[in-house]
């Protein structure tokens, strides 16, 4: 019969919950000990079709934001934008529609009126507003740099130092 002696042994030298291990199985001395430790088996999960990232995909409605846009509610279309960002796509036409449907509204919003647009941004959205505005500076051509370079200047006022490093240390991209 195993002494207690050894059953707190193992209980220290593996910590309070032993892992069950197959390699145990053929071991004696662990077959008699195993009532009178506490042993779990290790659970593994099984991914879940619903845990799969690029199915719960959301992304802004094309409609919905030229709607916006055309009533010339700007700040309303961006924070539209920001709210269904495809953060999760793994399709990059998603998330280059986006960006353009982002960009293109930050454009439009005078440069007077960023500092309110940005303010009037929930805060939770603010460092997705900054990954468009990195994502402006990929394409100089297409989005003036100045204007990206106030709204960075206006975000960056807002948020703080630990939006650029949240933005820049997210795996989620835009």
């Amino acid at each position: 019969m195993i002494t207690q002696k050894f059953v707190n042994k193992v209980t220290l030298e593996f910590g309070r919950l032993i892992e069950y291990d197959h390699l145990w199985e053929d071991n004696p001395a662990i077959k008699e000990a195993m009532p009178h430790l506490r042993i779990s088996k290790p659970e593994i999960k099984k991914k879940k079709k619903d845990d799969d990232l690029s199915t719960n995909v959301v992304e802004p409605d094309e409609n919905e934001w030229k709607r916006l846009i055309d009533d010339m509610k700007y700040v309303r279309a961006l924070e539209y934008v920001l709210q269904n960002a495809p953060v999760r796509a793994k399709d990059p036409d998603k998330k280059k529609k986006a960006a353009s449907m982002a960009l293109s509204t930050m454009m439009k919003i005078k440069t007077s009126e960023i500092s309110d647009a940005v303010n009037s941004i929930p805060v939770p959205l603010r460092d997705t507003l900054m990954k468009y505005v990195y994502k402006g500076f990929e394409n100089p051509k297409d989005y003036s740099s100045s204007a990206l370079l106030t709204w960075h200047e206006k975000v960056l006022a807002a948020t703080g130092l630990g939006s650029i490093v949240r933005v820049l240390t997210d795996r989620r991209t835009v």
